[in-house]
């Protein structure tokens, strides 16, 4: 079941930080969907199951790829260490 949509954005870390945080909602969205055709029995239990584990893991790998991203000047790096902590 090919659900979730794909996002453009500008390189660099903003780029990435806005695709990790329009892949979230994305995947909500799509297994919202995908149960909901599976309750109106639209969809069998593989393929909602199958959904769902899909769309974990790309929440997983959305916060990865904004866990990764460096801060760019000293303000924000100082920033970035103190809440690291």
């Amino acid at each position: 079941m090919g659900l979730a949509g794909c996002t453009t954005a500008s390189g660099g870390p903003a780029g990435t930080l806005s695709r990790a945080l329009d892949q979230c909602p994305s995947a909500t969205s799509s297994v919202k969907l995908s149960l909901n055709l599976f309750i109106k029995g639209k969809a069998t239990t593989a393929a909602a199951a199958t959904t769902a584990e899909d769309m974990a893991k790309e929440i997983l790998d959305a916060q990865k790829q904004a866990t990764k991203l460096q801060a760019d000047t000293n303000q924000d790096r100082s920033e970035q260490s103190r809440r690291s902590i």
